[in-house]
């Protein structure tokens, strides 16, 4: 019996013990769930599963969600959109916390857009003296040295799932690390992330499919992805308007037309660039004129090293009489170290020079191989960039291109009042169908400046030393 009775109080303590460590052990489960933030139409994707800390989740695509007069950017933690950004399709690691992603939204300008013509924008400088004060447009914006540009060609869409996340932060395709994103500054100490540049066609003219309708995403560009990049700020540059330019039906004259209505409608400006489609044959010229008609000025009709880099100091965009015709560098099967030997060859050269890569796919192995492109914007950055010597602008073509014709068009009225100097921009000569304008102002003074104002329908940047203005107007045909 004793025996007995202590194997009794044995199994006892033993159940006990066990029944204090399942209390001890208990997992807490956390949601995810997704908030509008002001759309219009659509609902909000929905989540329904349960995570643990540690966790890694997709972040789901805005499937239909819609804001009138915005873009979907991304989702971001805090409503107010200064927390921690997430691009559909990125992964989410949860912490000890529920999570809720609100839209992110971008004006496309049509609710804030100054619709006068001739807009009075006004720089305003005051100083401690009364000293003189000039302003001296930059050659570049944010007093920049050179420019690169990167393209994906064929509505690929690594522009979204590489670029993007590696630009402005997140995981790219390929890769398990997140990227804390690369930047330049406007000179004014704030950030500005790294573009890239999406060049694609419309429609495929067999069927007359809307090739971003079609996509579903997964290799090519669709309506949501090209959204997102371009409320980034990303390019989007005219491949052609159809798949094929040598279809039978296909006349490039209208093809052109198509594909400035198309943009225009959609996102409310006209691409400035365009590259010929490889391997297809058709009257270049009669393309080259159509697009020079809509307001293109730089076209490319292949690739190459001899015509991938331009001097754009030296140049007047506002003089020319037909598109000039330029080239860009491939770069696929490149490793890191040849990329940046271009990158070398363009510091080495004289002026304000801007420098064009592209490739297709980026994948592992092959086409533009992740590893060696990762590599090569990072060691960029890191000489060029914001951790460098801040130099060189990874831009959206369009951006360059219209700091060129405003650069090359603008002039400036300057009425002084005690103290205070106003600079009247004058956009007289700027062409109507240039939506969005930008102009970086170096300032010359040998007194102490105490303020600096720009007129309020403007995204304006300013310091000691540089004022950077960035405004939009309707986009006209």
């Amino acid at each position: 019996m004793l025996k007995v009775h202590k194997t009794i109080l044995i199994l006892s303590a033993l159940i006990v013990t066990y029944s204090c460590n399942t209390n001890d052990t208990a997992v807490n489960s956390y949601s995810v769930s997704y908030n509008g933030n002001g759309n219009t139409s659509g609902e909000a994707p929905i989540d329904s599963n349960s995570y643990k800390e540690g966790d890694s989740v997709i972040v789901k695509e805005p499937t239909g969600l819609l804001h009138t007069g915005y873009l979907f950017s991304s989702w971001n933690t805090n409503a107010n959109g200064k927390g921690t950004n997430y691009v559909a399709g990125s992964s989410l690691q949860i912490q000890d916390s529920n999570v809720t992603l609100y839209a992110k939204w971008t004006s496309t300008g049509s609710n804030t857009q100054n619709t006068d013509p001739d807009p009075r924008i006004a720089i305003t400088i005051t100083t401690k003296n009364g000293g003189d004060v000039t302003l001296t447009k930059a050659p570049l914006l944010y007093d920049k040295q050179h420019i690169l540009t990167m393209e994906t060609d064929d509505a690929l869409n690594d522009p979204y799932k590489t670029f993007l996340p590696l630009f402005t932060g997140g995981i790219p395709e390929h890769d398990t690390v997140a990227s804390p994103g690369l930047y330049i500054t406007d000179g004014c100490t704030n950030d500005v992330s790294y573009k890239s540049n999406s060049t694609a066609w419309v429609i495929a003219p067999v069927n007359q499919t809307d090739w971003f309708a079609w996509s579903n995403g997964e290799h090519w560009l669709n309506y949501a992805q090209l959204d997102t990049l371009i409320a980034n700020g990303f390019g989007l540059v005219s491949h052609g308007y159809y798949t094929d330019m040598t279809h039978p039906s296909v006349n490039v004259v209208t093809a052109v037309n198509n594909y400035v209505t198309w943009a225009e409608t959609r996102y409310g400006f006209r691409p400035l660039y365009a590259v010929k489609p490889g391997g297809q044959t058709f009257d270049d010229q009669a393309w080259k004129n159509a697009w020079f008609e809509k307001g293109l000025r730089f076209i490319s009709m292949g690739s190459g090293a001899a015509a991938s880099m331009t001097r754009v100091d030296d140049i007047n965009i506002s003089t020319f009489t037909e598109a000039l015709q330029i080239g860009r560098r491939l770069v696929e099967e490149s490793s890191a170290a040849t990329v940046m030997g271009y990158v070398n060859t363009m510091i080495a050269s004289p002026g304000n020079q801007w420098l064009r890569l592209f490739g297709h796919n980026v994948n592992v192995d092959d086409f533009v191989r992740y590893a060696d492109i990762k590599e090569f914007f990072t060691q960029l950055n890191t000489l060029y960039g914001k951790p460098g010597n801040d130099s060189i602008w990874v831009a959206n073509i369009n951006d360059v291109i219209s700091y060129l014709y405003c650069r090359d068009t603008i002039t400036t009225e300057s009425v002084k009042e005690g103290n205070k100097t106003t600079f009247y921009i004058n956009q007289d000569q700027i062409p109507s169908y240039l939506t969005k304008r930008l102009i970086t102002f170096k300032i010359n003074t040998t007194d102490q400046i105490t303020d600096i104002r720009v007129s309020d329908n403007t995204n304006a940047s300013m310091c000691n030393s540089l004022v950077n203005v960035i405004w939009q107007t309707e986009a006209t045909q």
